[in-house]
């Protein structure tokens, strides 16, 4: 389908079909299992030398025809044009892993970095003992609402700042404001809203929002105090040496793949996707 793939595909890469007779978000709970335990058997029958044929013992949740059509397939190579029928465990494991550390990376690359270093700034620039004061904690709330609305800011970005708040002592129920409050009532969001449906619905929608976002999060936090749970989010290192070793390489994994990305292209991508969603938007409001 020459319309399907031109949809799919951009400057940066093209999204490649696992399944192209239909969409390939889903794959049957019974196809993954049969393949799975196809590949599992031909595994255990290299490392003990079984004589007895293993695909012979087929999942009973498939007919022995169709056990032998994903069996034949085992050793295949990636094919465009595969059906569930042949699809093969190597297959699906390679598609899943570009799908999610090359695609869904690629879509919240400058999202997410530009998250983690504000998040990094807030953490190094707020005292440790900014919400010791009642005032401060019941500020905290119209003052998440106030810095969460004019942020043009999607989830990805978010999540890491609403963590270095927290860790600085700002209640979970006031970051879940933050988190709800930002990527619902930015600025982008609101100019589409009045240029669609006027400014009188975009003021009662931005003031919806912030009285049920303010009541869930006053709600989470009487709910904590009154059960004894509590959501400690310390960023400090560990002092524990199997922990250290936890984070060290999850820090290198995470910048390895920052690196390869960005060598990819995919910040400057992400950048010129964010300006051109932005400026209609600003020129929606401009002329409003």
């Amino acid at each position: 389908d020459v319309h399907r793939a031109e949809e799919e595909c951009d400057d940066h890469y093209c999204h490649e079909y696992l399944l192209p007779e239909s969409d390939d978000c889903y794959i049957p709970p019974a196809t993954l299992k049969q393949v799975t335990w196809d590949r599992a058997k031909q595994y255990f029958k290299r490392a003990f030398g079984a004589q007895q044929d293993w695909r012979s013992s087929a999942s009973p949740t498939l007919s022995p025809a169709r056990s032998a059509a994903y069996a034949e397939q085992l050793n295949a190579d990636m094919d465009p044009s595969a059906s569930k029928e042949n699809l093969s465990f190597l297959q699906i494991v390679k598609h899943v892993l570009r799908y999610g550390f090359v695609e869904i990376a690629d879509d919240i690359f400058f999202a997410l970095v530009l998250g983690l270093i504000i998040g990094a700034i807030l953490f190094l620039a707020l005292p440790s003992d900014m919400m010791s004061s009642d005032y401060a904690r019941w500020l905290a709330y119209p003052a998440m609402v106030l810095f969460g609305i004019p942020i043009y800011i999607c989830a990805s970005a978010s999540t890491p700042i609403a963590a270095a708040l927290v860790a600085k002592g700002l209640s979970p129920g006031a970051a879940l404001v933050f988190l709800m409050t930002g990527p619902a009532t930015n600025t982008g969001t609101i100019a589409i809203i009045v240029s669609q449906f006027g400014s009188l619905f975009a003021s009662i929608y931005v003031g919806v929002v912030m009285v049920v976002t303010v009541v869930l999060g006053i709600t989470i936090d009487m709910l904590l105090l009154a059960t004894g749970f509590g959501l400690v989010v310390n960023l400090e290192p560990s002092h524990a040496p199997s922990i250290q070793a936890i984070q060290i390489l999850s820090a290198v994994l995470l910048l390895g793949l920052v690196l390869w990305r960005f060598k990819e292209g995919a910040f400057k991508q992400g950048y010129r996707e964010f300006m051109e969603n932005l400026r209609p938007k600003a020129l929606s409001l401009r002329e409003k």
